[in-house]
């Protein structure tokens, strides 16, 4: 077999084509403003990328030469995806937002150079309905070069802001890959994550997609155990849910969600109840504990709620149908 069948159908090899290619063309965007910088000597490592740095200095979105009525705005370029989904105004319908997020996810499969553009806009300004905008057309254009930019931009060499960003942008999308879900891990083992918003966000992203291997769940399994028990209430639930995505059917997972419904926060609680249902405890100790927090006067209406419902998705007896029905008229209408 030659050398260039052994590559072209080698996914890594075509991942990493991909990747090179990505970065090049944003290398000659860069250079169009002025002096290309010299070439790196082969004998010599090239400076490892900052993140922030590698988007910055990002070519304007272009703008239509035509001419402007007097007392019009200017329009955005006609084609230019980007351009047309900033320029909706925030209070638009969401069938029309909805219409420009998938025209921008469809053109950001076929331009790495608006794909640059794009993250690079929405690294700088990561809040509000824009950033929701731009991370819906990102996570749906599912480019393995768009997740190897968010990986390295939530590293500690970015800024905060800009790190929750990339992470978010990681887990609104497909679930990471193998690879990246192994450094999000590594981020999370090795002590480079140890802000709570952090360890929030990269939990967040580490859900599990397609197949994986018996090995990746135990070690996911067994590295969630400090997180499980963390003092901050939102990486404790993060750490619940990762554990019943990845675990459900195992002991560990059935006994972190009987432990945590009786956290002392509300939302741990709401999540554990929500999450009993699905594991491989029996149905008479689901019933029980379910039956216990829904019937709880002291405990709040959005646990109780919580646990009704998963009460519905369970096998009754009289006695608890007749306490689900009396509960769910009781609070009809009153929203989870």
């Amino acid at each position: 077999m030659s050398k260039t069948d052994r590559t072209s159908g080698n996914p890594w090899w075509l991942a990493g084509t991909a990747l090179l290619s990505f970065i090049a063309g944003y290398a000659l965007d860069k250079g169009a403003g002025g002096p290309v910088p010299a070439a790196t000597p082969p004998a010599q490592s090239a400076p490892a990328v900052q993140p922030q740095a590698w988007f910055s200095s990002v070519p304007a979105a272009p703008t239509s030469s035509a001419p402007v009525a007097s007392g019009n705005p200017a329009a955005p370029a006609r084609g230019d995806a980007l351009a047309a989904l900033q320029a909706l105004p925030p209070a638009n319908d969401g069938l029309e937002r909805e219409r420009l997020v998938s025209q921008l996810a469809a053109a950001l499969r076929a331009d790495d150079g608006l794909r640059r553009r794009t993250f690079a806009a929405y690294l700088k300004a990561p809040q509000g309905e824009a950033a929701a905008r731009l991370a819906s057309a990102l996570g749906q254009a599912d480019a393995p070069d768009l997740e190897q930019a968010a990986l390295r931009a939530s590293g500690p060499e970015s800024p905060l802001p800009e790190r929750l960003a990339s992470l978010r942008l990681l887990a609104s999308g497909n679930a990471p890959s193998p690879s990246t879900r192994e450094a999000l891990l590594a981020s999370l083992n090795n002590g480079t994550v140890t802000d709570p918003a952090l360890v929030s966000a990269t939990l967040g992203a580490l859900r599990p997609g397609g197949v994986v291997s018996l090995a990746e769940q135990a070690r996911m399994q067994t590295s969630l155990q400090p997180f499980l028990r963390a003092p901050d209430a939102v990486t404790r639930q993060q750490a619940l849910d990762l554990a019943t995505a990845w675990a459900p059917k195992e002991a560990g997972t059935v006994a972190a969600l009987k432990s945590a419904v009786s956290d002392p926060s509300p939302d741990v609680r709401a999540t554990a109840v929500a999450a009993l249902p699905r594991t491989n405890a029996s149905a008479d100790e689901v019933r029980g504990v379910l039956m216990a927090r829904m019937s709880d006067e002291r405990e709040v209406l959005a646990v109780r709620q919580a646990a009704a419902f998963a009460l519905g998705d369970t096998p009754m007896d009289a006695t608890t149908m007749a306490a689900y029905a009396a509960f769910m008229e009781k609070h009809k209408g009153t929203g989870p």
